[in-house]
């Protein structure tokens, strides 16, 4: 074997064991209680996710429109999609489309949120031996400051993500609107 093929090898087996957790489970997160659903809706930007993504200026937008929730999501020139947002619960569990590879939707946890600056996502899907999961780290600003980036690091590292986590900026500089 040669050099280049075992470096491949090990890149895979580190990205699949930080992605992948072996003989895991999806129950012991917690999530945050009680949704006020008035504090939620505005403007949220991507910053950073536990998938890497080509994506830039990932932009979600919650609006209340006579009485029905609705969800905006876009991006600088491929992505401008509407959803009626009808999926949230007190459990604080969200029904959210999938903005990178795949189209549908899953059901993401809010992990920590203080509703004025970040929001902690979270999804997890159990198969048989091994847990998937997914993270998504959301601020109110588009490109925030360090204490904010800190804020929303501590809050997973705070005894809620136990596996270490490789997160990936997503771009949200030389954006417009």
């Amino acid at each position: 074997m040669n050099v280049f093929t075992v470096s491949t090898f090990l890149l895979i087996c580190i990205q699949f064991s930080l992605t992948y957790h072996l003989f895991s489970d999806c129950s012991h997160f917690a999530t945050k209680r009680g949704l006020f659903q008035e504090q939620f809706l505005g403007i949220w930007y991507i910053q950073e996710t536990s998938k890497s993504s080509k994506d830039n200026c990932l932009k979600y937008k919650f609006n209340n429109s006579s009485g029905t929730v609705y969800l905006n999501i876009s991006n600088n020139s491929t992505l401008n999609e509407s959803f009626e947002f009808k999926e949230y619960s007190e459990d604080m569990y969200l029904q959210l489309p999938i903005t990178y590879t795949l189209k549908g939707a899953a059901m993401y946890a809010i992990l920590d949120t203080d509703y004025d600056n970040y929001l902690l996502l979270w999804k997890c899907k159990n198969f048989y031996v091994y847990a998937k999961s997914m993270y998504l780290v959301l601020t109110r600003i588009r490109v925030p400051d360090k204490l904010t980036l800190d804020q929303t690091h501590r809050a997973l590292t705070s005894g809620k993500i136990k596996k270490k986590l490789i997160l990936y900026k997503i771009k949200q500089d030389k954006c417009f609107n």
